[in-house]
């Protein structure tokens, strides 16, 4: 029986299973991901897409078919289970493709966490005009996308954050790998293989360089910095570093040169240089917060949004500790920048990456924010959601697509720079590896998104940012 009432705006000929029905929408969603907004597939094509067990009942038998066998992942009584999560080792797909097939795939061989008939060797089968897999890429994408994991394991870390040691793509090694995309480029190929006329956009490779604005600052005021002068020197025993403060502490205020943290200009720079515009997350904490930073309705933070709107870049927000579980927190911070905005269509990324699926997803929508850029790794770079680019989320919960989207977020400097993310590694070894992403990135036409702290805008930090983003 082919279910195609629900076609999501698109062309495209998808048909599920009936005894799928339950699961409609998060299978439709994995298709749309993988077809409209991986691939850009925006005009009907004529193949179609079955996902189902037999294939004599479903769709139309004289067109060109990519038949998919599902698992049981989407099986009522199974998920949102514990007994639902893939148990290691996982399957992996030999997915060599032509180079002539302008696909691209990190590694011939593809992790396939979900397949039809459990632990069964993984094949493809071609027979006319029927491409048919037993490896359930749409399950598995799903799984990658939604945070499926985080939902069932609920484990945290100090921070309440899914630990990365837990995941599955950590523990199989494949968090470097853009999986969703690999899965979407490998489907590509058995279309053009079926259906050697059909066409997708093309698309280009993007560096996005977004801006956590902890700190506005290093200097405050003259009595805060005496004062943690004093504390350096007395409580802590660290003269020198006392001096050290306070010397440059004068030399700021003198005007020798400028506040350590003052590189709004430098970094706007650097995405100009790339062409493309950068993304200021600034913080809203209210005045009875532990952690307040700075007030962003003061002169001083407003002049520096002021500059970074009139050279063209964007703001967002950047919600305190907590605020990724408290509607209270979030709403009232969105509110509080609204009003110095004088907009409110803007997106958002947690403190600390503090995030939870599905809930900070749903809060940011009923907050109204229009993007999230919280879902990557704290401790290493890599692709916790299997994508490179901006996608529509989904509530696995409740069986919905959200207005919302993720922008994943493929490093941060204090991943690479702090000792406090296991870095015995050093930071060089970290810097190859996300060398290593970047180039997988621009092969499959990517964006590359990273978080580079204004105040890591010295010393080495400039320069690695330049290496980093440097072809």
């Amino acid at each position: 029986m082919c279910i195609d009432e629900k076609r999501m705006h698109t062309d495209l000929d998808i048909c599920i299973d009936v005894s799928c029905k339950p699961f409609e929408n998060h299978i439709r969603y994995s298709y749309n991901i993988l077809l409209k907004e991986v691939l850009e597939i925006r005009e009907g094509i004529p193949i179609q897409f079955v996902y189902g067990g037999s294939l004599a009942q479903q769709g139309s038998p004289d067109k060109a078919t990519i038949h998919i066998i599902p698992s049981d992942f989407f099986s009522e009584g199974k998920y949102l289970s514990s007994n639902s999560l893939p148990i290691g080792p996982i399957l992996w797909f030999d997915a060599e493709v032509p180079t002539a097939s302008h696909c691209f795939i990190c590694d011939s061989k593809l992790p396939v966490l979900f397949a039809s008939g459990g632990k069964k060797q993984l094949y493809v089968k071609h027979q006319d005009n029927v491409m048919t897999t037993n490896a359930d890429f749409i399950a598995s994408a799903f799984f990658m996308l939604t945070r499926y994991e985080e939902i069932v394991s609920q484990r945290t870390d100090q921070h309440g954050r899914f630990p990365l040691r837990d995941s599955l793509a950590y523990k199989e090694g494949f968090h470097h790998r853009p999986l969703v995309n690999e899965y979407a480029e490998l489907i590509w190929n058995w279309i053009i293989t079926l259906v050697p006329q059909a066409r997708r956009k093309k698309k280009t490779y993007q560096i996005r360089l977004t801006h956590d604005v902890d700190q506005v600052r290093k200097y405050g005021t003259i009595p805060r910095e005496l004062r943690i002068g004093a504390s350096l020197a007395i409580k802590y025993q660290r003269p020198w570093k006392a001096i050290n403060h306070l010397t440059g502490l004068m030399k700021t205020r003198l005007g020798y040169c400028k506040d350590p943290y003052d590189s709004y200009d430098e970094l706007m720079d650097i995405s100009e240089q790339l062409g493309g515009t950068g993304c200021f997350y600034f913080m809203a904490e209210d005045t009875e917060s532990r952690d307040k930073r700075y007030e962003v309705t003061s002169r001083d933070v407003v002049n520096v949004i002021e500059n970074i709107l009139k050279r063209g870049h964007d703001i967002g927000l950047h919600p305190g500790l907590g605020s990724y579980l408290s509607p209270e927190k979030l709403f009232c911070q969105k509110e509080k920048l609204d009003k110095v905005l004088g907009y409110c269509d803007y997106g958002g990324r947690q403190h600390y990456l503090q995030w939870k699926a599905p809930d900070t997803w749903c809060l940011y929508e009923q907050a109204g924010l229009t993007h999230d850029s919280s879902v990557g790794y704290a401790e290493i770079p890599g692709f916790r959601c299997g994508i490179c680019m901006p996608f529509y989320v989904f509530d696995a919960r409740a069986g919905r697509r959200l207005n919302l989207k993720e922008i994943p977020l493929i490093a941060m400097d204090t991943s690479l720079f702090s000792k406090k993310y296991n870095n015995a590694d050093g930071f060089e070894i970290k810097a190859n590896l996300l060398t290593s992403i970047k180039e997988n990135i621009k092969k499959i036409s990517g964006i590359y998104c990273l978080l580079w702290h204004n105040t890591y805008n010295h010393k080495q930090g400039t320069a690695a940012l330049r290496n980093l983003i440097n072809d």
